[in-house]
């Protein structure tokens, strides 16, 4: 007979870095703070905020000088963000334009929500004329390491440049740190109509996440990334002559050391169906779970249930397994047969749950234990995680 008190699952995890739009901004109003739409985030997932504000030549933009306002903060929908690189980001064309970016990655309270880019206020009593306008694209980075605080060491190098009366802008990056990071660029730069906003030319390899326009000062931003590949020239082009900047990002990729480890969490995530006195009888307040025959009611079906998995949507788990501890020893070692429920978030268990559907079944053959608080384990066989669920 084996009893196993504590449980847990655990898997290593390699995932590409991948790159989504979530949402984006574009205003051309004048005022000190600008709203990214209503949109969902998640924890232990990185969030790259891009922003670009403009005035008018001859304009204060509510400073009493024309230097357009920097943006201060950005922060809602449970995640604060953090500048990347110089505290201000990129002015260009004679000061009247700035870009900027800005990183989060919440381990908790991530969800839906408003994220708000708020304009610095210093020094001024004109609010709310802070930014004549504004263009920003929220993007979501998959992938990635997730240590360092607030996602910090999900960035390893932010290059800039900017330029006047250009069609087009590179910005130089080092060589990548390791050969599955990724760049992701964000350009901004003046533009003669909404048309020509929409219909930028990426560098080769890479694909757009966002394309649009903001005034009223007339701008045209641009979102990119390159999927496949550690490329160190990323650039945009487009047809009318202006002033443009362009902020360049090296993603990390997980280096794929992450172990994830879940215990059963509370009573009901464990239980023992009776198979023989009373089949289908579910007993979920045990002090230990009989694997598999105990002496009354005799053979049984043991459930156990993890939550919090959070292996990223494509990966590839190189190891699972699950370990027992023992309360007391009998015999050598045993089989089990183990069966996974085919469902995204299954459910916890009931006096009334029985087996629940499965998946096909794998043999678990745990070590024998000679002692008593000994560990075991039992290796499952790799598996890769549906990008759709």
């Amino acid at each position: 007979m084996i009893a196993a008190v504590a449980l847990f699952a655990a898997a290593s995890a390699n995932a590409a870095v991948g790159a989504s739009l979530v949402t984006s901004i574009a205003d051309g109003t004048d005022t000190d703070s600008y709203d990214f739409p209503l949109a969902t985030y998640s924890n232990n997932i990185l969030y790259i905020a891009f922003t670009s504000v403009a005035c008018a030549s001859g304009q204060d933009c509510g400073l009493g000088v024309d230097v357009v306002a920097a943006v201060e903060s950005v922060s809602g929908a449970g995640l604060t963000f953090t500048e990347i690189g110089t505290p201000g980001g990129v002015v260009f064309s004679t000061d009247g334009r700035r870009i900027q970016a800005w990183r989060a990655l919440a381990t908790s309270g991530a969800g839906t929500g408003v994220v708000t880019a708020t304009m610095d206020q210093t020094g001024t009593s004109y609010s709310p004329t802070i930014s004549a306008s504004m263009g920003a694209a929220m993007i979501e980075v998959t992938g990635t390491k997730t240590s360092g605080t607030n996602g910090a060491d999900a960035i390893v190098q932010w290059p800039t440049n900017s330029a006047s009366g250009v069609t087009s802008l590179t910005v130089n990056m080092a060589a990548f740190a390791d050969s599955n990071n990724r760049p992701l660029t964000f350009f901004s730069h003046r533009s003669d109509s909404d048309s020509e906003a929409t219909n930028h030319d990426s560098a080769e390899g890479y694909a757009e996440l966002y394309d649009g326009p903001h005034g009223s000062v007339m701008m045209a931003d641009m979102a990119e990334w390159h999927a496949s590949a550690a490329n160190t020239t990323p650039s945009a082009s487009w047809t009318s002559s202006g002033a443009t900047g362009g902020f360049a990002l090296e993603i990390a990729a997980d280096s794929g050391s992450n172990t994830v480890e879940a215990w059963v969490s509370q009573g009901t995530d464990d239980a023992e169906e009776d198979l023989i006195t009373s089949p289908g009888s579910m007993y979920l307040n045990s002090s230990d779970l009989e694997l598999i025959t105990d002496p009354t009611p005799g053979d049984q079906e043991v459930g156990m249930r993890f939550t919090n998995i959070t292996v990223p949507q494509d990966a590839t788990i190189t190891n699972a397994y699950v370990e027992f501890s023992v309360d007391e020893t009998a015999g050598g070692a045993i089989g089990l047969t183990i069966y996974g429920e085919d469902i995204d978030d299954a459910p916890t268990f009931t006096s009334s749950s029985g087996k629940p559907a499965s998946v096909p079944s794998s043999m678990l053959t745990p070590n024998a234990f000679s002692t008593a608080d000994q560990y075991s384990r039992g290796t499952l066989p790799p598996v890769t995680v549906d990008s759709n669920t």
